[in-house]
């Protein structure tokens, strides 16, 4: 999974490569930051999320929008063990899913 996810990240982002004819197509900073978190959700949606069945999905979906959320999804608490730490990183594109599931979102790089 982490492979298919990885492939799929790498398929996404293979347009800022720079070609030796042409000038890179990178964009700006702040843009391909928020490019590259869309990226990274959608891989993330569709290299990982895709391999679960359609009631895992839900569970998948609930995952993820707690990770989102910056909250310890239930899977990972540990009755008596400590509670996980996030990391200074936050998805600052991430998106507002208030309807719907992961796999109802839509990504437009443009």
């Amino acid at each position: 999974m982490a492979r298919a996810l990885m492939r799929m990240i790498s398929a996404h982002l293979d347009i800022w490569i720079d070609v030796p004819e042409q000038p890179s197509k990178a964009p700006d900073s702040k843009k391909g930051m928020d490019i590259l978190q869309g990226t990274f959700m959608f891989s993330l949606v569709w290299g990982v999320g895709a391999t679960v069945d359609g009631p895992s999905r839900l569970r998948f979906d609930a995952f993820v929008k707690q990770l989102i959320a910056r909250e310890v999804p239930e899977i990972l608490s540990t009755p008596g063990a400590p509670q996980p730490v996030f990391a200074e990183f936050k998805l600052t594109k991430a998106p507002p899913i208030d309807k719907g599931t992961v796999y109802d979102c839509l990504f437009d790089a443009s």
